[in-house]
């Protein structure tokens, strides 16, 4: 019997913070699904997928952003998400938070490895 990974979507338009996401959420375990740079590309991939876990950008386009993003998201699904993001004003925390994310990491964000 094959194992069911859960589902990661990282929403994330910086390729190098994209890729150091994944190779260790992979390295751990999970199946990472394929990335999503823009709000648009977010909600059709929770769409298509289903992903269990979205780590989710604040900045992403002008169109819409990841919290803009999430308010559509939690339309269609109840994955839990956690934001990534370089702003840390109180304005864009709280509408993090009421948009029911489960955490809020600020950038920089370094991975050491043990």
């Amino acid at each position: 019997m094959k194992m069911i990974l859960p589902k990661i979507l990282i929403v994330e338009d910086e390729p190098e913070m994209f890729k150091t996401m994944m190779r260790l959420l992979k390295r751990i375990g999970y199946d990472v699904l394929p990335s999503a740079t823009t709000g648009i590309e977010a909600i059709e991939s929770v769409r298509d997928n289903n992903p269990d876990l979205i780590l989710m950008d604040i900045i992403l386009d002008v169109k819409m952003d990841g919290i803009e993003a999430v308010r559509h998201i939690r339309e269609i699904s109840d994955a839990s998400v956690i934001y990534l993001s370089q702003q840390s004003d109180k304005d864009t925390f709280e509408r993090a938070r009421v948009s029911g994310a489960q955490g809020y990491f600020v950038k920089p964000v370094r991975y050491l490895n043990p």
